[in-house]
């Protein structure tokens, strides 16, 4: 059967060996920018990408403005996350809570079904185990429970931990920026000198 790359080859015999040629190198990773786009969608060289440069520059914006808070301000803004979180991890224990009194209540029919031959038991078998892995996965209390029962941080640990996240974060969003612009050169270069030796039955988009 043929399948994407071919389709054309199949039922056309004037297909040319540079269109099919084209037609296959969108499979390669210098056209992954275009892996969305249908197949008779001129061909394009791919552009910069502009995503982990504004990640970049979100979070150097949060790291100055932490460290601008004054001490009062970081107090407020310690006591404002303490809050949030609690009521995040009360909500999910009751969602949790709820999730698991449907499982209970599911699984007591389950259990009180007789399956009408022996060819059938397998079937109930399979039944209980999807809701005790279903319980096992969604209702969990445990991490929960710990996070409630746990301190307030202090703003000293707040904010030492907040830095330490965020600096983290701008030096893997300068790594993931310098690599994506490799990435971006190497395809380039790639689909330039396949156009210099097999020229593309249409011109390329810059």
């Amino acid at each position: 059967m043929p399948r994407g790359y071919t389709g054309d080859l199949s039922e056309r015999d004037d297909m040319t060996f540079n269109e099919f040629l084209w037609r296959c190198a969108r499979a390669f990773g210098p056209f992954i920018h275009m892996r969305d786009a249908d197949s008779k969608c001129p061909l394009r060289l791919p552009h910069k990408d502009n995503y982990y440069a504004d990640c970049l520059k979100r979070t150097q914006d949060s790291l100055d403005e932490l460290l601008a808070l004054t001490p009062e301000q970081l107090q407020q803004r310690v006591d404002d996350d303490y809050q949030r979180s609690r009521k995040d991890t009360l909500d999910s224990i009751e969602s949790r809570n709820r999730k698991l009194i449907r499982y209970q209540k599911m699984m007591l029919q389950v259990e009180a079904w007789s399956p009408p031959t022996g060819e059938h038991n397998e079937l109930k078998l399979f039944m209980i185990r999807q809701i005790k892995n279903s319980i096992d996965f969604d209702c969990d209390l445990e991490y929960m429970t710990k996070e409630l029962a746990g301190p307030k941080e202090t703003t000293e640990t707040y904010l030492k931990n907040r830095i330490e996240w965020l600096k983290e974060d701008i030096e893997r969003y300068i790594k993931s920026i310098a690599e994506e612009e490799e990435n971006q050169k190497f395809a380039v270069k790639w689909i330039k000198d396949l156009a210099e030796s097999v020229p593309p039955p249409l011109p390329i988009d810059e």
